[in-house]
């Protein structure tokens, strides 16, 4: 069951803040969004125009309807433009006692204004802050609720103590406007002090960051992370959105927590690899029309052999006529002029090819870009990129591959599926006959190369693949809702 999420927050008629933010990352991080609006806001990419607290009333009302009815995993706080809002918004969460509170407290907007008046920041230190499980200020927020100076990533720290001894449960201090390191968030914990660098990205869309990103760790500690490890996935969920920002007004956009959606729909689930030193028996256009027939709904070319660039070309020319006719998508590997050539998606780029950024550089912004990662930590790294999605492996022991890396078995595997903001695209041993035990680690799909390119039958035995991986994936789904 997918956890329930509610959201208490301002409304953003611009869609790139608020409650809509909210929603459409909870939905994209894997929960089930539920609201209670406590501000209406005028507002559009230009800026913030007027902000109209919600009556305290509907807001307990709205709240109280959520709580009495659905099995609420956590509840995550924004805009709350007055103190009685405040007072209110403290009272129904102190009757219930959720599990997980992520607090937001804000206090202005990117795009101008002050949405909140000095007696409701008193309100949220002395009412709200204590039920936090994990209150999220950026720097003049943390400045404003504890009046300390917030310039270094120790000054961070020390504000995030004051918060602890506030009463609140952890403090992540969140680095955007750090001036001695931007990008530096610092986490406090009774524990003691955690810092997660090199978030910052120089984005001209960023409207909604400090939303997405504690919608995200809500919708993480809902799922049943710890802390750390939410506020980890959150980050990378945000780096991501980020990066994919829009702009659909005239002034400056916002990030996309529906990257995952817009991009993904063109990352296949079932990737087929042709390599002609592996599979003898077929050329590249062979087998891509074999596993065109048995469902796959990509094809990966991968030719290690020192071929010049349009001798693959015409290859994968031809390869495009043939998956054309199947609505197969065609990735290749490592070749990047030879993927912006020949019309491919993208490209798959291995630990020792060409950066992705200077592949994304090349193939522009719509491509798709794939990247191995062998361990949790190249995976993590990876997720950092401008990529759409990590190949990991080996997860089985694979006989395919010179200098194979360890093998990472299916716990390995569902580490890195929980660590990254990405699709994972598995690979290494896998068949139709464990297939669907790597879907249920969470594996966005599959990409096999022996399993189908040495069988006797690679048509059919790329359709048990497909057929087993769709089985788990609509059973999840079904369990899921």
């Amino acid at each position: 069951m997918l956890p329930v999420i509610l959201t208490v927050a301002g409304s953003d008629p611009s869609g790139g803040a608020g409650i809509q933010a909210d929603l459409m990352t909870i939905g994209a991080a894997g929960g089930y969004g539920a609201t209670a609006v406590a501000a209406l806001t005028v507002q559009n990419s230009r800026g913030l125009l007027s902000v109209r607290p919600v009556d305290p009333e509907l807001v307990r009302e709205q709240m109280e309807a959520i709580l009495l009815d659905m099995p609420v995993a956590a509840v995550k706080t924004g805009m709350l433009a007055r103190a009685d809002v405040v007072e209110t918004v403290a009272a129904v969460l102190g009757r219930f006692r959720p599990a997980h509170v992520v607090v937001d407290p804000v206090m202005g907007a990117t795009r101008g204004g002050t949405p909140i008046d000095p007696e409701a920041v008193r309100a949220i230190k002395s009412r709200l802050l204590p039920l936090a499980t994990l209150l999220t200020p950026n720097v003049p927020e943390a400045e404003r609720l504890t009046a300390l100076p917030v310039r270094t990533v120790q000054e961070a720290g020390n504000a995030g103590h004051a918060l602890l001894e506030a009463g609140a449960g952890a403090v992540l201090v969140k680095g955007g406007h750090l001036p001695e390191s931007p990008g530096t968030d610092v986490l406090v914990t009774g524990d003691g002090v955690h810092t997660f660098p090199g978030l910052w990205q120089d984005q001209p869309n960023s409207h909604g960051t400090g939303c997405v990103l504690s919608s995200a760790i809500a919708t993480f500690l809902g799922l049943g992370d710890d802390v750390h490890t939410a506020i980890l996935r959150g980050r990378a969920f945000l780096a991501q959105a980020l990066r994919h920002g829009r702009a659909p007004g005239t002034g400056p956009g916002s990030v996309n927590p529906l990257f995952r959606m817009t991009r993904t729909g063109r990352i296949g689930k079932v990737h087929v690899i042709t390599d002609e030193i592996l599979q003898s028996g077929f050329r590249h256009a062979d087998l891509a029309l074999l596993a065109a027939r048995g469902g796959a709904d990509t094809v990966q070319y991968r030719e290690k052999r020192p071929i010049p660039g349009e001798v693959c070309n015409m290859a994968l020319a031809g390869i495009r006529k043939i998956l054309a006719d199947f609505g197969t998508g065609l990735i290749v590997d490592d070749r990047v002029l030879e993927a912006r050539d020949s019309g491919a998606l993208g490209v798959h780029l291995g630990r020792n090819d060409m950066p992705a950024a200077e592949a994304r550089e090349l193939l522009g912004p719509e491509a798709i870009i794939g990247v191995t990662a062998n361990s949790l930590e190249e995976a993590i790294a990876a997720s950092r990129g401008p990529v759409d999605y990590l190949g990991v492996g080996p997860v089985f022991a694979t006989l395919s591959k010179e200098n194979r890396a360890p093998v990472l078995g299916l716990d390995g595997l569902g580490r890195i599926v929980d660590a990254v903001a990405l699709p994972v695209v598995a690979i290494g041993g896998i068949d139709a006959g464990n297939a669907a035990a790597v879907i249920g680690q969470g594996a966005y799909g599959v990409a096999v190369l022996s399993a189908v390119a040495c069988a006797e039958d690679p048509e059919a035995a790329t359709r048990k693949i497909v057929e087993a991986v769709a089985a788990k994936a609509a059973g999840k789904v079904m369990h899921d809702d």
